[in-house]
């Protein structure tokens, strides 16, 4: 058995990740993951890397992928994790890291939205406490973990996970947005969500649409109300929502099929 006395990723999640998409041998938004990347560290405590900067964790993630790369495929999923590496039991002796990266081959060289909308639900069990953590992509995953679970025995395509005073935070393994009236709403930094990639470059392109975005605290009055529901990430970029579970609602993608187009323009430069 490999010896993990020293992961505190696996004993403690003490650790973060970063989950890129690779299009073309190019790492997107590589800039915007290494400062969330380096947030994380700051917030930790870790040691950081020699050279420890964007061009290093891009020459670390293609370095690997060359090596590995044995089909000869430009387009990718990455995660890449970081835990502390160190003896002790909660307080740890030192704050050394180790890392590693795993690949998973994507068939597309862009980002594609569903054709299929989405059908979600609320996760109403484990809540997020909005703190220092949770803008972070902590290995200390259960909440993510748990609603996932739910929405496969519920049968839906994603669930949404409510934060400790009642609102929306985010879903499984996205960021949320609302468009109703030519207003763009999602959850803020202060209601607990991850501070997703994709999430900062839609927040950034919403004035291209003619879109008045607004950050704030969001309930499930919200949804009923919205004409689009969009789910983001950095490997996926926009899903579109076409059903809230239990309702006859149906919701449309207009706009989310233009800001995909937008997102894609800005991955390629």
């Amino acid at each position: 058995m490999k010896d993990l006395s020293l992961n505190r990723s696996f004993k403690y999640g003490d650790g973060l990740f970063e989950t890129l998409r690779v299009i073309n041998s190019k790492i997107v938004f590589l800039n915007e993951h290494f400062e969330r990347l380096s947030q994380g560290f700051d917030i930790l405590s870790f040691d950081k890397p020699e050279d420890f900067s964007a061009e290093w964790l891009e020459l670390e993630i293609l370095n690997f992928i060359k090596e590995y790369n044995t089909a000869n495929l430009s387009s990718w999923r990455v995660r890449i994790t970081f835990w502390r590496n160190s003896p002790g039991f909660y307080c740890p002796e030192n704050n050394t890291i180790a890392w590693t990266i795993e690949t998973y081959p994507l068939t597309q060289s862009c980002f594609v939205l569903n054709e299929k909308g989405l059908e979600i639900g609320i996760y109403p069990d484990v809540k997020i406490a909005p703190d220092i953590l949770s803008g972070i992509k902590s290995c200390s995953g259960l909440p993510y973990v748990m609603a996932a679970m739910h929405k496969k025995k519920m049968g839906w395509d994603d669930a949404l996970i409510l934060n400790s005073i009642g609102g929306i935070a985010e879903a499984s393994s996205s960021n949320i947005f609302i468009l109703k009236k030519e207003q763009l709403l999602t959850p803020s930094v202060a209601e607990g969500p991850v501070q997703g990639v994709c999430r900062r470059k839609i927040i950034e392109s919403a004035e291209e649409l003619g879109l008045e975005l607004t950050e704030g605290h969001i309930t499930s009055v919200d949804l009923y109300d919205a004409e689009e529901i969009w789910l983001s990430n950095a490997v996926s970029g926009i899903r579109w929502v076409k059903k809230l579970s239990g309702s006859d609602l149906l919701f449309r993608s207009s706009y989310a099929q233009k800001m995909t187009e937008i997102l894609n323009r800005k991955a390629k430069s």
